[in-house]
């Protein structure tokens, strides 16, 4: 298990995104996969668990969305 901060933390240094950019992606693909996250604001998402096989779908996504965005 890991938290949506953490892999936000991965996805923020391996494909230069601004760490509040990458934790806003984090916690919108957990939803998309119905992670209940609560909201950025609250502080509670930051701190949710996802397990391994979430946090590489997430990862895969951010590829994906950096990707194209470079493009």
């Amino acid at each position: 298990m890991t938290t949506i901060s953490s892999i936000a933390g991965e996805i923020s240094r391996a494909f230069d995104m601004d760490p509040d950019e990458a934790l806003t992606f984090a916690i919108t693909c957990a939803g998309y996969r119905g992670i209940e996250t609560g909201t950025q604001e609250s502080g509670q998402a930051q701190l949710v668990e996802i397990d391994e096989d979430t946090a590489q779908e997430i990862w895969e996504d951010a590829a994906v969305a950096t990707e194209f965005w470079t493009e």
